[in-house]
C-alpha cells in the first residue's frame, strides 16, 4: 500500500483542503496522511501555533473522495488518515 504524507502544520485553514489530492486521482489503496502539528520538542510547545482541528482534517479527506478516515496521534503529531476506495466500489450505485 502507498502512503503520502502531507504536513499541514501551520496551513491556514482553508488552505488545508487543497493540500490534498482527490482521491480518484490515486491508485486504489492509498493511504493519505495529513499531519495537522509539528513534532513537539520542548522549543516548538512554547512557541507553537494552534494545529489544525481534526475535525476539519477530516472533513478534507471525506470532501476529496476518501474512506476509512480516522485520525489520532503518530509520533507525539495530529494527523488524518484515509484511503483512496476502489473507482468500482465507491460512490453511489445504480438501482
Amino acid at each position: 500500500m502507498e502512503r503520502i504524507a502531507i504536513d499541514a502544520a501551520g496551513a491556514e485553514l482553508s488552505e488545508v483542503g487543497a493540500q490534498v489530492p482527490r482521491a480518484s486521482e490515486l491508485a486504489a489503496g492509498t493511504c493519505v496522511v495529513v499531519f495537522a502539528s509539528a513534532r513537539r520538542g520542548w522549543l516548538s510547545k512554547m512557541l507553537a501555533r494552534d494545529a489544525a482541528p481534526l475535525h476539519v482534517l477530516c472533513s478534507a479527506l471525506l470532501a476529496r473522495g476518501y474512506t476509512e478516515i480516522a485520525g489520532g496521534q503518530q509520533d507525539g503529531r495530529v494527523c488524518a488518515w484515509g484511503v483512496a476506495p476502489d473507482s468500482r466500489t465507491a460512490g453511489p450505485r445504480a438501482p
